[in-house]
């Protein structure tokens, strides 16, 4: 049967997949042309500017030249289908290659496969993307609105946070500010570490960190970690014995989650720097090797200390890892307003539109960090982004429980 496309003289599937292709390898040469060159984030107004340029010419080419092939064509399924492709091809590029400032292969820093959002062939497809969906949906509002409803609600509702989120992404702000505990600051420093004046001042009252325990493990005399036969690696705890690697069975006498060494032995403690210590007993039934003595992780005041083992191998105890952290902070605003929150990872303040996140804190210093490192980020846009999102839940809604009522004519 005669495709009807072809009878139709519309363009078919063969032609939009040759149109995105000459679309990527056109983003692709830009990219490697000028792409480190121009900065293709847009900013407050002419982000908006440039949003409503394509609302209102999308409208004006529906309006006078609905007829033509080529406005009939990007309403047809060909060109939607292929325009879905492209996107998500350069999603699975995104989810495969890391998204970093540098990379150390230079055909990846070239075309721009490190930072796809800020290319020329990321944009281009997007706007075919985008193109294709209001036009779509501006033909769909010419067949009649009611009768259209939850069609149009999930096409301008994914048109609307789509562009919202790339032409937004040039307001978008993100600071870090480093809070020394008792001080008030009010300098964050951007990406390029150049200090930044905000509008509300912050105080660090108190760290704090759980830890899980300290684990077990046998290191060679180079410090790397024997993974011969995967026993390595136990969270320590007052009784534990296991088997760890080459035929070490370790037994746990004592454990102390903070302690300090005095003489040959270590004492528990309540103060800052004490390190976890476990007295344990070492033998070996293959070897006839055994051996007793203290291990402790070490801190930022107290150092490491382990057990010796046979062929220069040695039984030592990591140091703890974050469970959980969070600042216990004070907020002044401008406006002479105080709030008083606690910082969580993935748990966010919200003060005068910027969101205050939880970072991280000193390293060295670990659960006895005197500072904490506190993120700002201010994103405009984001409203507009959660009302398309709420568009395409609710044109879901709809369909699903009242269903699309289909045109009366195709074109």
């Amino acid at each position: 049967m005669e495709n009807k496309t072809v009878k139709e003289g519309l363009w078919g599937y063969k032609e939009s997949f040759i149109f995105g292709l000459i679309l990527l390898v056109l983003g692709f040469a830009l990219q490697i042309l000028i792409g480190n060159k121009v900065n293709i984030n847009l900013h407050w107004p002419f982000n908006f500017i440039v949003f409503s340029i394509h609302i209102v010419l999308c409208v004006f080419s529906f309006i006078f030249f609905k007829g033509t092939t080529l406005i009939r064509w990007i309403t047809k399924v060909p060109a939607s289908m292929v325009a879905i492709i492209m996107v998500l091809f350069l999603t699975m590029l995104i989810g495969t290659i890391p998204q970093t400032l540098e990379n150390n292969n230079p055909i990846i820093n070239i075309l721009g496969l490190n930072k796809i959002t800020q290319t020329w062939y990321f944009l281009l497809a997007i706007f075919f993307f985008s193109t294709c969906l209001l036009m779509i949906s501006i033909k769909r509002i010419s067949l009649g609105i009611l009768s259209n409803l939850g069609f149009l609600a999930n096409h301008l509702g994914l048109y609307i946070a789509l562009n919202a989120g790339v032409f937004g992404s040039g307001d978008l702000i993100r600071y870090t500010m480093e809070l020394k505990e008792n001080k008030i600051s009010w300098v964050a420093n951007d990406a390029n570490n150049k200090p930044v004046e905000m509008p509300i001042a912050l105080v660090l009252e108190d760290f704090v960190m759980e830890e899980f325990p300290p684990k077990l493990a046998i290191i060679n005399h180079s410090g790397s970690l024997l993974t011969k036969k995967g026993k390595n690696l136990f969270l320590v705890k007052k009784g534990l014995k296991v088997e760890l690697e080459d035929g070490y069975t370790v037994e746990v006498v004592d454990y102390l989650a903070e302690a300090v060494k005095f003489d040959k032995s270590y004492r528990p403690v309540n103060q800052e720097g004490a390190t976890p210590a476990v007295y344990v007993k070492v033998s070996n039934a293959k070897t006839g090797f055994k051996s007793e003595g203290w291990l402790a992780s070490g801190t930022f005041l107290y150092d490491q200390q382990y057990l010796g083992l046979e062929n220069r191998q040695y039984l030592v105890l990591t140091k703890p890892e974050p469970k959980k952290f969070s600042s216990k902070i004070k907020v002044f605003t401008i406006d002479k307003e105080e709030y008083n929150t606690v910082l969580e990872v993935n748990k966010p303040f919200e003060v005068m539109g910027w969101k205050l996140y939880q970072l991280s804190y000193d390293e060295r210093f670990g659960k006895y960090s005197p500072t904490s490192t506190i993120e700002l980020v201010k994103d405009p846009w984001l409203p507009v982004v959660y009302l398309g999102v709420f568009m395409m839940i609710a044109g879901a809604i709809y369909l699903f429980f009242i269903g699309n009522v289909k045109p009366k004519r195709n074109d």
